[in-house]
């Protein structure tokens, strides 16, 4: 497994490269939330451990351009920071778990393969995100019509079957132009006036 550390106290930083790599993990370091997209990118993490306190960019301004930029890793927070509102704000800027200092190393490595578990089961039952150019996006959704899946910036949607179809209809190859720019529209939504798809 490949782990990315955003840490930058060289104490932590070495300790814990040290620790995970006894146990295992391989693990890449960087101490500054400026270059830490580029070094997301570059190490392809499976998951990625996130202080806050950071030099240039602070980790929930990494957090969110990462998820902008479609970097779906999961993420763990590790932070002084351990309130209940600082928590929930992790969360919801894209945190996949909170884990507040100091912590227990044992208890770090089971929530680091216990999400490398999750994320592993999540691409295997919803197939992983298509190419760049297998399907055109529009503001950042793509379809996959193979697995009727739906993308947001690289990251599976939670669909019901039955609108899968319609989803599927959104993204003709090529892509034509919408009589209602302002709508959805599908190619089996195409023969209905436009009255009636937007009262559907």
């Amino acid at each position: 497994m490949k782990l990315l550390l955003i840490e930058d106290n060289p104490a932590m930083q070495a300790s814990l490269q040290r620790s995970l790599q006894r146990r295992g993990i391989a693990v890449a370091l960087c101490g500054d939330g400026r270059l830490a997209l580029d070094a997301w990118a570059a190490s392809a993490p499976d998951v990625v451990l996130l202080d806050l306190t950071l030099p240039g960019l602070d980790g929930l301004q990494v957090l969110q351009k990462a998820r902008q930029n479609g970097f779906a890793a999961p993420v763990i927070i590790l932070t002084a920071r351990g309130t209940v509102g600082d928590r929930v704000l992790g969360l919801k800027t894209g945190a996949d778990d909170y884990l507040p200092k100091p912590f227990d190393l044992d208890e770090l490595e089971a929530r680091i393969y216990a999400l490398h578990r999750r994320s592993q089961s999540s691409a295997t039952s919803s197939g992983s995100a298509p190419d760049a150019g297998a399907r055109p996006a529009f503001c950042g959704l793509r379809a996959d019509p193979d697995s009727s899946a739906v993308y947001f910036e690289g990251r599976a949607l939670d669909l019901a079957s039955p609108k899968s179809n319609c989803w599927n209809g959104c993204f003709p190859t090529p892509m034509k132009s919408c009589p209602m720019r302002s709508r959805w529209w599908c190619t089996d939504c195409a023969k209905k006036s436009p009255t009636s798809a937007s009262n559907s």
